[in-house]
């Protein structure tokens, strides 16, 4: 078990390592954005370089807690949609800093199995948004440059025009981008944040397969590392002799002849 504590980004994302170490702490969590608001600060690839140089000094990573404002289990919606495209930018964030581990709470809702429904048609819409490379990497330079046509968008890819709109409706669909026309201009912007959640359900998780993986790696390991034992010697050579017959030992008796039978 390792234990730490949730520090403060004051001065820069890499900073809470230091305040980790200060407090003894062997983990850190972290927010990377307000999580009061659902706009967020852009992380820029110098703020990456820190955080990651950051953690391996310090010798572990740190877990990124989402924003609260996030409500996967709402129904359709403003909100809805806000809370999927924030849960995709907190995970494309973790992806840019390198944290492995996104903390989300899944949101509420007035039935529960309405909520959880909802919750995993959130994840069904992130996960297939962002299950092709080339729809995550258009979210990437979505999230560099927001707000730019589609021609300007597809400039970097080795596809046709009509191959990327349909990567940019899946995304659309998804409540991931918006799209707004302008006379003959198509522009794109981010709207979702939804791979939180998705992170949650599978940190709600893992505590049951790593606290397996966890036994197994221990007792794996405690196999090996067993000193050598003696080899058992069978029962029957381990019994030791009583003392009154390890000096003398009895031979069989042996059988006499049988004697004349007697005629009546």
């Amino acid at each position: 078990m390792l234990l730490g504590a949730h520090e403060s980004t004051s001065g820069g994302l890499h900073e809470a390592f230091s305040r980790a170490l200060a407090d003894g702490a062997e983990a850190v969590q972290i927010f990377t954005k307000s999580s009061r608001m659902w706009r967020a600060k852009e992380i820029t690839p110098e703020d990456a370089a820190l955080f990651r140089q950051a953690a391996k000094d310090a010798g572990f990573f740190a877990s990124v807690h989402a924003s609260y404002l996030i409500n996967l289990g709402c129904g359709p919606g403003d909100l809805r949609e806000k809370s999927i495209a924030a849960f995709i930018d907190e995970l494309q964030r973790c992806d840019l800093i390198g944290a492995p581990y996104l903390i989300v709470h899944p949101g509420s809702c007035a039935d529960t199995a309405s909520g959880l429904k909802a919750v995993a048609e959130a994840l069904d819409r992130t996960f297939a948004a962002l299950a092709d490379p080339t729809r995550r990497a258009l979210l990437a330079r979505l999230g560099r440059q927001d707000g730019i046509s589609v021609s300007e968008l597809a400039q970097p890819f080795s596809m046709s025009l009509p191959a990327i709109m349909k990567h940019l409706d899946v995304l659309s669909d998804a409540g991931l981008i918006a799209r707004a026309k302008t006379g003959r201009t198509v522009a794109c912007r981010l709207t979702a944040k939804p791979m939180e959640q998705a992170m949650d359900w599978l940190n709600r998780y893992q505590r049951f397969w790593s606290d397996n993986l966890d036994r197994l790696a221990a007792l794996v390991e405690e196999e090996q590392w067993l000193p050598n034992r003696p080899q058992q010697t069978p029962i029957s050579q381990a019994v030791p002799a009583s003392p009154s017959n390890a000096g003398s030992t009895r031979g069989a008796k042996k059988s006499t002849p049988r004697g004349p039978t007697r005629k009546r």
